[in-house]
């Protein structure tokens, strides 16, 4: 019987225990690629294509296929860049890389709008769009982008700026713009940094009047869009001044020119400055079509700008990489700078002449502008490139001229010379080199004439140039000694030209009506270029600036030179000992001896004579001050001459307004002026008058008390005439009357009177003149004193004429008495009977107090007789010095300074004690002591005199004819001349090194390469020739000064006549020669001595005459007192008894009147109404009585300024508008490194919607932040803060604390870099060397609500940054493929790419992306890469081909054919003849912190969305793609809009980029971009250590058909499960054995034959049948058909040939052997063996894998 069957039906062997098992698989964690495959759990799936962890549903815990991408909207070109508005809306940028165009998309209904389109906008797919949106004040939106080519540009996307034309009738004051068609936008209008016209601005005094104060005035303009100020101020006017004496009452005019019409507005800013005041006001707005602008009042309630602002210069930086957005603050990363260029090469053959502008000699105080530079300075020059955004370059320097020769030695050469200073000195230092230039005469647009322009003088500092720069500082390297290179050689400067070189150089012309100030013109100016030679062409101007002279003057002061005069110091007041006297030279500068003063050396301290010499006897008996020692000697020593050649007084503005200190280390002289003064004498104001007695007065009263004398001892005397005679006594002027000549018939030989012959006398009477006038005459004219009346037979006669007169005194009668006298002796008098003589002696001793009774009645007639007259006189003159003539060739002009010092109303000692100045009563001034005398000028200064006469040089008198003395107060008009010249400092290094310098800007317009944009713009090559240029720091002014010298050092004034006064004790300067004292005669002393014994012979009569009282100017008439005088003289002019027509001297008064160059604005010089504070002005105030009034005489001059009104102390000229470029500057290292700031991040100020400013438009100064890297992206967390990424470094955050604080000066000014003040904190503790953490990519991170995700691609991780750090999220299951697979091909094989923007470019190039479904909340991580196919790669390969990449010519194929010809093909990247694509996209969902699947959308840009996410993707077309509006001509194949006449017309394009919606539908599932893709899941089964047979595979699928409304509600809730719907393929597989590719099909159940023809065997795959019951899929019909495992070969074939992206991964075809024999076929036997379950075309069904059961059988082995 049969043995007995043990196995049971189920297979297994009863008896024993069970070797199958299942093992299960769930989807409930993710793709985990890390764990080894026998230890992977059962949650988890090693491999996913296209799969999605969860459905519309849900279904978590499953797998499933993807839903298909929706395209939502078709957008000519492709798309490189999107900006989310709000909302549904995004600003989308596309291009084909030829047209460029802007449109709106709206993602809800899929619906995009262009904006605009324009080649203008030059987009390009090398270079994506970054950006950021914002809602502007007015509801419309802003948006901003960069794509690190085109400049930064913000558009307002519902105003689009297109080009427009005016369309307002012709003579409409109205102007109305409108666009023009066709619509053309206007690309310069929407830069970030926009392309600006600078404007010029003319600003000039009004004619009309106004109410603006006086002071200084800049106007300042900066263009504005919707209100607000979106430049710098840019438009820079000339500074203006107002002055009037009232304080106010002016206007001010703005001429502007070259406007920008592209901006609607300006904003005008006023600033201003006064008395010390700075003020700025904002005056409004203005449009740009009004170009003048009449400015009369500015109201204080006006806005004020920060006055920081106004000089300040933004950079405006060009582009930039990429634009953020943290916290409403708009962040750029890598700016872009203009180019700093290599200009100092090109600035070194700049070449510089001075230029003469002759204006009116009113010209400043009309209000005239232009500033020139002050002769024989030196003046640093910078020129600064000015660009088409209104920026401007660094500064560049100006240098001086190449030395040449002068005189016949080099200009740097030393020698010694006359004018050389201790010791040889440079040729440059002695001589001012400038010499004559072109006469000309060019009409200048204010009406004015330049007459002439030259060449600079010569100049070096003691500083050098940079040593080690000959690629900077030198413009011909290869010619060593080249002139213009300038490396370690001697810095040099501008010097300016002095009078000396030309006529035209003098400071005004010879009539003095007009004044010539000086500028400079520069010329072979080259446009600069870039470090290759090419020009730099948005160069559109250039403007030089000024060095400032604060500081760095080599000139402290211009002024006149005028000798001191000097004195003998009296020993009593020569402290020191030896001091030599010195007072200032007055009138003007008069070098003859002084006729006011004499030496003394003959009379003491006063001169004493009969006070009546005449003006030539003056002069000769009392030598003035300063006679020389020998007659005719003009040569004597310093002593002797009686002025100083070593000290001067110094007169000058800038010492007098400003006080600077004195320590000038020479003098130069640059020639003399000379001109007239007019002046006349006056009686001193207020002055008593006096009477004054002559001495012969004195004597008659004399004469006439000793008669009273004689008749009181003689007694009656009868007298009677023998003969007919003239009586003695007559009245004034009696007729007939005869009286001996002295000399003649009369006199006896004895020298005594001989009264008794009356020889031929002179008959008085017509003459006027009377016997009492003889009598005196007689007794003067012979000297006899009283000794002499007894003696000559003459003393009777005497003694009688002194009764008669006695009695007519008493009132005797007038008569004439003919024959000779018989006398009789009356016996009334005690002594009548003692002889006459014997009475007359005994009497007259007995009898003085008669005498003085008698002679004082005598005394007091005369005092009643005569008027009061004015004695003491001033001299007031006005000295206009107006004629020029320069320094004769070797004569010495340039000398060291021994001392100087201000001197004050006082004596000062001088010059180390060597001088006693005496400065008394005088106005301020300043003393010069020079180390050697210099010679005296060539034109001879006569203004001083008195008005009898002058002095010769020699000592000798000049006396002036009769009519002065009877007229003082004549005009008159003397040559005057001084020495014109300036204090100097030797100022070797003036201005330092050249950074140290604070550059000035010197016009308000800027020099245009092409001033008239309507003509065609000059050739790059051009060389430019600026305008002339008068913006200097100087003033040419007429400078007045009073010169006032006290005689004495006190006057009257105010006193009633007669006062009494003696001007003898108040003497200042020893020794007057006139004086007076007015006290009364009294004829007490006289008695006495006609009493005393000294009578008769003693000649002692000092103080007894009234002479003794007074010195006085007499001319050349006598008063010398004879007896003729008592009854006049037909050549004097006074009365008999008294002085009149005779003067002494209070004053001589002089107004110094010259033009002169100082910072000083003399025409606005300011003075108070009341005359001691009024200044002498020739058109204005001249009234030189009043400025000299004696009420004022002793005040000083009055110094009243304004300094706000001299531009050099304004406060635009106080800071510096350039810098030079550093020192360490490097051209090429400027050009790679400094011109694009990559590790930079810029930041604006914090938008406001509700402010009508755009912030984002606003990056200050110093709102950036440099990093060590480069940053690739910056994204927002927490409230301010944000995390920063770098391609090398590990992220660092930080917190920003940036606000608009206005309250604090520098945050709205030029900023603080607050943003970033805060330290920043690392997120990752690593060492920097790892870079962990590194970011390479823009795209490459997102914020999510679950933290910030991002790709370290170098690194090969993915990371997760939230609450708990940073987390590397590719370690979960992925680590070792993101290390090997994430890392770009392309750059690996080309590591140049890595610099390249393509290396960053997931559209034309490489790169990676992140992106953040909001609805399912998975995260998907993207990457773009290629490498060159193998066979194109090197030349190695087999056909020799080769590729090679260059940052400029991109991928270039070499390719050899077949008979070794050689082709070189340019490729794109991506082109699938020559690259292989390695992009792949993998999910992530961080609910479950796993990997989910792998995708074939490999999107050009991935876009968030708030309905999950959108990618886009560029696809070909047959249709052209044309702009909107423009129609297709298929004749020529482009786009055309406009008529013929006005037709513009652009390529068509066959570019499509579409929006693509993902996880949205549930229609169709794994379509991409309209094309079908896989979706696949590779299951493990792992039993651990044991071995086990496959038997079969089985599955949960269930599969779904939504029934939700097409487009907007496909996924809704309603289904349909779709029961039959399988996976179309798989393949199983373990490590050494796979199935090859099994086709599943499903068992029929209606066809049970037909199943039995599987499976079916094919070439390529193995059609099997599958089943599924109780809704599980299973297949069996699998077996091993590797074809050689290795174990009896050499075969080393792998299982699969995985792609370049690492997910995709085909099986070997070349180890496959499907035809395997069935004795061959193996079981599949292994401890982990995986199956890939596969659905090529899912169409409409939605696909869930819930679990997955493999079969085991133990294996019995």
């Amino acid at each position: 019987m049969a043995k007995k069957n043990n196995t049971s039906a189920g297979g297994k062997r009863q008896g024993q225990p069970s070797s199958s098992s299942v093992s299960t698989n769930s989807f409930s964690k993710g793709m985990n690629k890390d764990v080894a495959p026998s230890l992977e759990n059962n949650q988890s799936w090693w491999h996913a294509r296209n799969a999605a962890n969860n459905s519309e549903d849900g279904d978590l815990g499953v797998i499933g296929n993807e839903p298909s991408n929706l395209q939502c909207g078709v957008i000519p070109y492709t798309i490189i860049g999107a900006i989310h508005r709000y909302g549904d809306e995004w600003i989308v940028y596309s291009t084909d890389n030829i047209n460029s165009e802007i449109g709106r998309f709206d993602d809800s209904e899929c619906k995009y709008t262009p904006i605009v389109n324009n080649p203008c906008l030059a987009f390009n797919k090398k270079y994506l769009i970054t950006g950021a949106a914002k809602e502007n004040f007015d509801c419309t939106w802003e948006v901003y982008w960069d794509d690190g080519n085109n400049p930064s540009r913000s558009l307002n996307i519902d105003d689009v700026p297109y080009i427009q034309e005016l369309v307002s009738p012709p003579g409409d004051p109205c102007l109305v713009y409108d666009d023009k068609f066709p619509l053309v936008l206007d690309c310069e209008k929407i830069r970030l940094a926009p392309l600006v016209d600078t404007p010029c601005l003319e600003l000039t005094k009004s004619t009309d009047g106004g109410m603006l104060s006086n002071g200084s005035y800049q106007a300042f303009i900066a263009y504005t869009e919707n209100e607000q100020k979106v430049t710098d101020y840019i438009g820079v006017s000339n500074i203006q001044t107002l002055w009037s004496h009232a304080g106010s009452g002016g206007s001010l005019n703005i001429a502007i020119s070259n406007l920008d019409k592209d901006f609607d507005n300006y904003e005008l800013v006023i600033l201003s400055r006064n008395q010390g005041q700075t003020v700025a006001k904002i005056l409004g707005l203005y449009s740009t079509e009004q170009q003048d602008i009449e400015i009369d009042f500015i109201d204080p309630s006006l806005v004020s700008p920060d006055l920081k602002t106004i000089p300040l210069r933004s950079p405006a930086y060009e582009k930039s990489e990429s634009m953020f957005v943290v916290n409403d603050w708009l962040i750029r990363q890598g700016p872009t700078e203009q180019f700093d260029f290599n200009y100092q090469p090109i600035a070194n053959e700049i070449q510089v002449n001075w230029v003469v502008n002759e204006v009116p000699d009113t010209y400043y105080s009309l209000g005239g502008n232009k500033m020139g530079f002050m002769r024989d300075e030196q003046y640093a020059f910078f020129i600064r490139w000015i660009y088409n955004t209104g920026e401007r370059s660094s500064s560049y320097h100006i240098p001086g001229r190449p030395p040449t020769t002068y005189n016949g030695n080099a200009e740097d050469s030393e020698i010694a010379n006359l004018n050389a200073i201790d010791g040889p000195n440079f040729v440059f230092q002695i001589y001012n080199t400038a010499t004559a230039g072109v006469i000309v005469s060019e009409l200048q647009p204010d009406g004015t004439r330049i007459i002439e322009r030259g060449p600079m003088a010569y100049w070096q500092s003691s500083e050098k140039y940079p040593t080690n720069k000959p690629d900077i500082w030198n413009s011909y390297p290869a010619t060593p000694n080249h002139p213009l290179n300038l490396c370690g050689r001697y810095i040099r400067h501008h010097k300016m030209p002095t009078e000396e070189a030309s006529a035209n150089l003098h400071l005004s012309n010879g009539n003095a009506d007009k004044i010539h100030v000086l500028g400079v013109e520069f010329g072979n100016i080259g446009r600069p270029k870039n470090n290759d030679g090419t020009y730099i062409t948005n160069v559109v101007g250039y403007e030089v600036l000024r060095g400032s002279r604060l500081g760095a003057r080599s000139i402290l002061a211009k002024g006149l030179f005028r000798n001191m005069r000097q004195y003998n110091v009296p020993n009593s007041e020569n402290l020191i000992g030896s001091a030599q006297g010195l007072y200032p030279n007055y009138p003007y500068n008069d070098l003859r001896p002084d006729v006011y003063f004499h030496d003394g050396t003959n009379s003491g301290s006063l001169n004493r004579t009969n006070g009546c010499d005449t003006f030539s006897q003056s002069i000769t008996a009392f030598k003035p001050i300063g006679t020389p020692i020998a007659p005719n000697n003009t040569s004597s020593l310093e002593g002797g001459r009686g002025y100083s050649r070593k000290v001067f007084t110094f007169a000058s503005p800038e010492l007098m307004f400003t006080k600077p200190f004195l320590n000038a280390y020479e003098t130069r002289l640059y020639g003399q002026y000379s001109g007239a003064q007019r002046g006349y004498f006056i009686p001193s104001e207020d002055h008593p008058k006096f009477k004054l007695l002559k001495n012969a007065g004195a004597i008659m009263a004399g004469i006439i008390g000793l008669g009273y004398a004689f008749h009181q001892i003689k007694g009656t005397v009868a007298r009677g005439s023998d003969g007919a005679r003239a009586n003695y006594i007559a009245n004034d002027y009696a007729e007939g009357y005869v009286f001996p000549t002295p000399g003649g018939a009369g006199f006896t030989t004895g020298g005594g009177l001989n009264l008794a012959a009356n020889a031929a006398g002179a008959t008085l009477g017509a003459a006027g003149t009377t016997a009492a006038s003889v009598a005196l005459d007689l007794l003067m004219e012979t000297a006899l004193n009283v000794a002499d009346l007894w003696t000559g037979g003459g003393a009777t006669y005497i003694a009688e004429l002194a009764l008669e007169l006695t009695n007519a005194a008493l009132g005797v009668a007038p008569g004439v008495i003919s024959g000779s006298t018989s006398n009789t002796t009356s016996k009334d008098s005690p002594l009548s009977s003692l002889p006459l003589l014997l009475r007359i002696y005994i009497g007259a001793q007995s009898s003085r107090a008669s005498i003085v009774i008698g002679g004082n009645e005598v005394i007091d007639a005369f005092y009643a007789m005569v008027n009061e007259s004015a004695f003491i006189y001033k001299y007031n003159s006005e000295g206009i010095f107006n004629n020029y003539a320069p320094t004769i060739a070797g004569t010495q002009y340039r000398i060291k300074n021994e001392d100087s010092n201000y001197l004050g109303s006082s004596f000062q000692t001088f010059g180390n004690g060597n001088y006693k100045i005496n400065n008394l009563f005088r106005p301020t001034t300043v003393a010069v002591e020079l180390a050697k005398e210099i010679d005296d000028p060539t034109i001879q200064d006569k203004s001083r005199f008195v008005v009898g006469g002058d002095v010769n040089a020699n000592g000798s008198a000049n006396t002036f004819s009769g009519s002065s003395l009877l007229n003082p107060n004549n005009s008159r008009k003397r040559e005057i001349s001084a020495y014109y010249g300036a204090l100097k400092f030797n100022f070797e290094n003036q201005y330092g090194q050249l950074d140290g310098i604070k550059q000035i800007q010197m016009r308000g317009c800027v020099q245009l390469l092409n001033p008239d944009p309507t003509t065609p713009a000059p050739p790059l090559a051009t060389m430019y020739t600026s305008d002339p240029i008068f913006a200097g720091d100087t003033f040419i002014g007429r400078y007045t000064e009073k010169t006032i010298m006290p005689i004495f050092t006190n006057y009257l004034m105010g006193q009633p006549d007669g006062f009494t006064f003696d001007y003898s004790m108040y003497v200042n300067i020893p020794y007057p020669r006139y004086w007076l004292n007015s006290q009364r005669f009294d004829m007490g002393p006289l008695a006495e001595q006609i009493t005393s014994f000294g009578l008769f012979g003693s000649s002692d009569w000092d103080a007894i005459y009234p002479s003794d009282n007074f010195y006085l100017d007499r001319g050349n008439d006598s008063c010398s007192g004879g007896i003729s005088s008592i009854f006049g003289n037909s050549d004097d002019p006074n009365p008999p008894f008294a002085m009149e027509f005779a003067y002494g001297y209070s004053h001589s008064n002089g107004v110094l009147d010259f033009y002169v160059e100082t910072e000083i604005n003399l025409a606005q010089r300011d003075y108070e109404d009341e005359p001691k504070k009024r200044i002498y002005s020739i058109y204005d105030y001249n009234d030189i009585d009043e400025l000299f009034h004696a009420a004022i005489e002793k005040e000083d001059n009055f110094y009243k300024y304004d300094e706000s009104l001299s531009p050099s102390k304004f406060p635009t000229q106080l800071v510096s508008f350039g810098n030079l470029q550093p020192r360490d500057y490097n051209p090429y290292i400027s050009e790679t490194c400094f011109v694009k700031y990559p590790k930079r991040l810029i930041y604006s100020l914090q938008a406001q919607k509700e402010s009508k400013k755009d912030y984002w438009k606003v990056f200050l100064n110093l709102n950036y932040k440099d990093f060590k890297n480069a940053v690739s992206v910056i994204k927002p967390i927490n409230k301010s803060g944000a995390l920063v990424f770098f391609p090398y470094l590990s992220p660092q955050m930080f917190q920003g604390l940036d606000t608009l604080k206005t309250q604090l000066d520098t945050k709205l000014t030029i900023g603080d870099g607050g943003l970033f003040s805060q330290p920043f904190q690392n997120v990752a503790n690593a060492d920097i060397s790892t870079e962990y953490g590194s970011c390479e990519s823009l795209r490459g991170v997102i914020n999510t609500p679950s933290g910030i995700f991002f790709i370290s691609q170098a690194q090969g991780k993915i990371f997760q940054y939230g609450g708990k750090g940073l987390d590397p999220i590719s370690n979960n299951g992925m680590k070792w493929w993101f290390a090997k697979y994430l890392p770009s091909s392309l750059i690996r094989q080309f590591p140049l790419l890595e610099s390249s923007v393509l290396s960053d470019n997931p559209i034309a190039g490489v790169g990676c992306q992140v992106m953040y479904d909001s609805v399912d909340d998975i995260v998907y991580f993207m990457k773009k890469d290629y490498r060159v196919k193998d066979q194109f790669l090197t030349a190695t390969s087999a056909a020799g081909n080769s590729t090679t990449y260059t940052e400029s010519g991109g991928f270039q194929v070499t390719i050899f054919d077949k008979f070794g010809l050689m082709t070189k093909v340019n490729v794109t990247i991506g082109d699938p003849i020559y690259f292989e694509d390695c992009s792949w996209t993998v999910s992530y969902d961080p609910k479950v912190k796993a990997w989910i699947s792998f995708h074939d959308w490999h999107p050009e840009l991935a876009l968030p969305s708030i309905n999950h996410f959108f990618t886009t993707k560029t696809s070909t077309t047959e249709i052209p793609q044309c702009p909107p509006g423009y129609t297709f001509n298929s004749g020529n194949g482009m786009c055309e809009i406009g008529q013929s006449t006005n037709q513009i017309s652009t390529p068509a394009s066959y570019d499509v980029s579409s929006f693509y919606r993902h996880n949205v539908r549930c229609d169709s599932f794994v379509n991409y971009y309209e094309n079908d893709y896989p979706w696949e899941i590779d299951v493990i089964t792992n039993t651990g250590q044991a071995v086990n047979t496959v038997r079969s595979f089985e599955y949960q699928l269930e599969t779904y058909i939504y029934k939700g409304e097409a487009l907007y509600n496909m996924c809704g809730g309603d289904k349909w499960e779709d029961l039959n719907y399988n996976f179309d393929s798989a393949i199983v597989y373990n490590n050494d054995q796979t199935s090859g590719l099994l086709i599943l099909n499903q068992q029929p159940f209606n066809d049970p034959w037909g199943s039995l023809t599987y499976p079916i065997i094919g070439p390529n795959n193995i059609n099997i049948l599958s089943t599924k019951v109780e809704h599980k899929f299973r297949f069996n019909q699998f077996w091993d058909i590797t074809n050689d495992r290795g174990e009896f070969s050499n075969a080393e074939q792998s299982t699969f040939v995985t792609n370049c992206n690492g997910y995709i991964r085909p099986l070997n075809s070349v180890n496959l052997n499907y035809n395997k024999l069935a004795t061959q076929r193996k079981k599949f036997r292994h401890y982990s063996n995986q199956v890939i379950l596969r659905r090529n075309v899912s169409g409409n069904r939605k696909m869930l894998l819930r679990l997955n059961n493999t079969k085991l059988q133990l294996s019995m082995r």
